[in-house]
């Protein structure tokens, strides 16, 4: 009797951790699929200027067998060419979608950047920066399974990230 009575609840919470990290996967390939088809619109003609790596060259400039990175992608736009605000706010509401979280912002008077990602058992899986100003609108992400050290270690030198560096 006591087993049935521990039995049903202890299998009711074992679902319901099963279909909230179910939940979380999917809510995570819509922001990633949200995230291409902004790059897939915008990576060929609209662009300033455009970078895809694969994981193989950042994994291999870091040499850090325990991280894996997938890929760092990014889309600079000038003034004349930054996309619609209706395609930024989209954008941007996605980037608010649980399991994406906003790791920190920071803010001056010309441009705000802010960095998004999604945390999974201490690694990030995914980290998506955006700067925003008047005359330019940067997205840069990194995929794989990386530490925050790692991910600090990317020295990158590109036109467009030149405010980035200096933070």
């Amino acid at each position: 009797m006591k087993f049935n009575s521990l039995f049903i609840p202890l299998m009711c919470m074992i679902f319901a951790l099963a279909n909230q990290s179910c939940v979380q996967e999917a809510n995570a390939m819509q922001i990633d699929q949200q995230i291409d088809t902004f790059f897939d619109e915008h990576s060929n003609d609209d662009a300033s200027s455009a970078l895809n790596l694969g994981g193989f060259a950042l994994n291999l400039t870091l040499g850090d067998k325990d991280n894996k990175f997938e890929s760092l992608r990014m889309l600079s736009f000038e003034a004349d060419k930054i996309p619609s605000e209706k395609k930024l706010d989209e954008l941007k509401k996605s980037l608010k979608k649980k399991p994406m979280v906003l790791l920190g912002n920071i803010k001056d008077k010309d441009s705000t950047i802010e960095f998004h990602g999604i945390e999974d058992q201490g690694n990030l899986t995914n980290v998506v920066m955006t700067i925003e100003g008047d005359q330019k609108f940067v997205l840069l992400q990194v995929k794989g399974k990386f530490s925050k050290e790692a991910l600090s270690k990317l020295d990158l030198d590109i036109e467009g990230l030149d405010l980035y560096e200096e933070l």
